[in-house]
């Protein structure tokens, strides 16, 4: 990804650019805020300016589901996840999601999941919009996943009643995959 390299080239540079601060001291600004340190003194160049740019260039409908994937809580997601973020079909998402991975801002992790450098990460985390409904139904997908994935495995268990959808699993090996 290019914004990997611009980040390593402005870390060198601001190494260069204060010869006599502490590395340690650039190491603790990169910890409590990447985005600020990745920057030159100057402000002339940062990463997180390449980051807009490259925001600003995208469809509405790509940002909306970049700004979504912000609000994901750990590393690496479904696109189904997303999907019930965004209240639109897979196959949409799966689609948008694809134009983000063109772009080098989603990466593809194992097997249908994807996952944000950190960097890119942080970014989508600072320009996701707090949307409390997209969150429900967030949880939502989570819960009805479980219970389906539950369901496939050990199908003969007594259960309290609990969110109910279509069992995305054909089989109990695809439920714990």
């Amino acid at each position: 990804m290019l914004f990997r390299s611009l980040a390593l080239s402005i870390a060198a540079s601001r190494i260069r650019e204060q010869p006599d601060a502490r590395l340690a001291e650039f190491v603790r600004e990169l910890h409590d805020n990447r985005l600020s340190a990745l920057e030159t003194l100057d402000g002339s160049i940062a990463v997180r300016s390449a980051f807009d740019l490259s925001y600003r260039a995208m469809d509405p409908a790509v940002a909306r589901v970049f700004r979504l994937v912000g609000l994901l809580p750990g590393a690496e997601f479904q696109v189904e996840a997303v999907a019930a973020l965004a209240s639109q079909p897979v196959a949409e998402t799966r689609r948008l999601i694809r134009v983000l991975f063109a772009a080098h801002l989603v990466e593809r992790a194992r097997g249908e999941r994807y996952a944000l450098h950190d960097l890119v990460r942080e970014y989508a985390v600072e320009i996701a919009e707090p949307d409390a409904d997209a969150i429900a139904r967030l949880y939502r997908w989570y819960a009805t996943t479980a219970r389906s994935a539950a369901d496939s495995v050990v199908p003969h268990i007594l259960r309290l009643p609990g969110p109910c959808g279509e069992n995305p699993f054909a089989d109990p090996a695809a439920a714990v995959t």
